[in-house]
């Protein structure tokens, strides 16, 4: 279905005059698969601002969505068809669409979301003299990056993220990464974790069973998010589930993408048991929630040894959309992911996937408390009402004072 061009596309409720009004750019068709970066514009509009979110639409993906009066989309008329997008070609084209529009619009401030947001963010700011907010979603540590593209990303990486008057990051832990690395001032950091918009959600849901005709007295454990990537432990997930006990079943969750369907041959074949159900149909962000609260304990697990995925910390997204529905979760042994568990009690953690049986075990021995712990960590340690107000201090400080 074509997209409309995007003078059709954008809409929004009427704002008052008096609003800062934000510019957030998302130059990526997956929006819907980012909920963090809904959430910062969702939480901004909740404080009063005016946002305008600047986006594409990749086919491959949910279309993007808001419904909320003081948040305007602005989706791109070209539409990209493949999961994987043409950064490189998309990018220069991305900065001078939003820039027509943003001008237009009177937006005061310029927020990037991921890296691609930050250099687009950081050349539209060379003409329009907006200040710029980098809201960081990896880390690319430079003692990891070795690759030619990685010789020219990383330095522009640094130079726009130290031209940045704030830097947005999940915990303390990962931004003493990102200061150390790109030698940023600690003052210029503004926490806001990963995680959905909104209180934790006690209502529970009969999605997965409904679509997999999954019986009452069945326990579902789901491992949600991107299922082929580097650090998803699916292929040993789906074998170590042929070995648990009957009446539990492992729901995994996420898209797959042209090339990717000889992977998804072998998770199947892998499933001599008939223990896994297959959820591979997207959904956009605001029905994800029904189908995690039809589980009943969630997989936060990876796998790897990079910085960025070793130093999770509260910028797991599985992690966070576990909590809000009440699952109890079992997590990798990370910095961040093991300290939350040990001290709220809302879950498990394990250095191998053999073990997860026996966490899994533990949290159903007890599991209505270990559900109980899950909500009120949630709403304590994640829910983004904690952190909005420092962050709308700190734009508005930033308005008050633009060389800060």
């Amino acid at each position: 279905m074509p997209v409309p061009p995007a003078h059709d596309v954008a809409r929004g409720g009427a704002s008052s005059p008096s609003a800062t009004r934000v510019a957030l750019l998302f130059p990526s068709g997956h929006l819907e698969q980012h909920p963090t970066v809904k959430a910062l514009a969702l939480s901004l509009a909740d404080r009063g601002f005016s946002v305008d979110v600047f986006t594409l639409r990749n086919l491959a993906s949910p279309a993007p969505r808001f419904e909320h009066p003081g948040v305007r989309l602005w989706v791109h008329p070209r539409a990209v068809k493949r999961f994987k997008e043409p950064v490189a070609r998309l990018l220069p084209s991305f900065s001078l669409w939003s820039l027509g529009r943003l001008r237009d619009a009177g937006c005061q401030i310029l927020i990037g979301a991921g890296l691609r947001g930050l250099l687009a963010a950081t050349f539209i700011s060379l003409l329009t003299r907006n200040p710029v907010v980098y809201h960081c979603l990896e880390l690319y540590p430079s003692w990891e990056l070795r690759s030619p593209r990685w010789r020219i990303a990383k330095p522009l990486e640094r130079w726009a993220n130290r031209r940045a008057a704030l830097t947005i990051i999940q915990d303390d832990l990962r931004a003493r990464l990102l200061t150390q690395d790109n030698r940023v001032a600690a003052e210029k950091i503004v926490y806001f974790p990963v995680a959905p918009h909104g209180r934790a959600l006690r209502k529970r849901s009969d999605f997965l069973r409904r679509t997999f005709s999954v019986g009452q007295e069945k326990r579902i454990v789901l491992y949600a998010g991107n299922l082929f990537a580097d650090y998803a432990p699916t292929l040993e997930l789906v074998r170590a589930a042929q070995d648990w006990p009957e009446d539990w079943v492992l729901a995994v969750h996420g898209n797959y993408s042209a090339g990717e369907e000889a992977r998804l041959a072998e998770f199947r074949k892998a499933d001599t048991a008939g223990r896994v159900l297959f959820s591979l149909d997207p959904v956009p962000h605001d029905e994800l929630n029904r189908l995690v609260a039809s589980a009943d304990v969630g997989l936060a697990l990876y796998k790897g040894t990079g910085a960025n995925i070793h130093n999770l910390g509260l910028s797991s997204g599985k992690l966070a959309e576990y909590l809000r529905a009440g699952l109890p979760v079992v997590v990798s042994d990370n910095p961040g992911l093991r300290d939350l568990v040990e001290k709220h009690r809302c879950g498990r953690w394990v250095n191998r996937t053999e073990a997860v049986r026996d966490a899994l075990r533990e949290i159903f021995s007890d599991y209505a408390s270990y559900r109980e712990r899950s909500f009120e960590t949630f709403d304590a340690v994640l829910a983004l009402h904690n952190y909005a107000p420092q962050l709308a201090a700190a734009l508005h400080a930033l308005l008050a004072n633009p060389r800060r």
